[in-house]
């Protein structure tokens, strides 16, 4: 039987030019990390490694809206209505 795999289109994604910022929290498992760092060098960007684990929305809300801010607010030349 033929595996499939959920992999996203490796060619659409370098070909995107939506500003992306991927992010993992530092107790992340291990296979979610390398998910990340695998969708990060395809998009040619770096992994932002915010507090918490898988969930960290959940567990540090504040510290993970602070690590997202800074790419907004670049992405949007300042003009996003950022708190």
């Amino acid at each position: 039987m033929k595996r499939r795999t959920k992999r996203p289109d490796e060619g659409r994604l370098r070909a995107n030019r939506v500003p992306v910022q991927v992010g993992a929290g530092e107790e992340t498992p291990v296979l979610m990390r390398e998910m990340a760092d695998w969708l990060a060098s395809r998009l040619n960007v770096s992994v932002d490694t915010i507090s918490g684990g898988h969930v960290g929305y959940i567990e540090h809300p504040q510290m993970v809206a602070d690590a997202i801010k800074p790419f907004l607010r670049r992405v949007t030349d300042g003009h996003a209505a950022l708190p």
